[in-house]
């Protein structure tokens, strides 16, 4: 499992959906808004972790800009002073998952933009012997 760290001010950035994307078509993994790159704990504002929490629903579950829905959970963690880090745990999921029409895989500790069609379909291969509902079994 993978754990990313990114700053979040009063909502996610887009680079926060990019690595959802890449987790759900991945191993998985954890996303901690309010963590700096390098580990420094910065946090969010208390009074924005419900709409950042509702935010990352509205667009995770957005047929716009995601093509199925990843699932999410998510876990407060109160600093003391005002601020919270919030834990977004991102399972792999069954299906190819895009964000605004692009697929991305996790490799190391980046996000990567998948284009081609042998790629994805190695993405969904690799998770074939994790979900067997498409399966049809004699």
């Amino acid at each position: 499992m993978s754990i990313e760290f990114k700053r979040c001010g009063n909502k996610p950035g887009k680079d926060v959906f990019e690595t959802t994307c890449s987790f759900a078509n991945r191993q998985g993994g954890s996303i901690l808004l309010g963590v700096l790159d390098d580990g420094t704990v910065e946090g969010v504002p208390e009074s924005s972790v419900i709409p950042i929490e509702r935010n990352l629903v509205n667009v995770t579950c957005n047929p716009d800009i995601f093509n199925y829905a990843p699932a999410l959970e998510c876990e407060r963690s109160s600093l003391g002073d005002g601020r919270s880090v919030i834990r977004v745990w991102v399972p792999m999921g069954p299906s190819l998952y895009s964000y605004k029409g692009t697929v991305y895989d996790r490799r190391a500790d980046a996000d990567v933009r998948v284009t081609g069609e042998a790629d994805k379909a190695a993405l969904l291969l690799r998770k074939s012997s994790y979900y067997t509902e498409a399966n049809v079994y004699p």
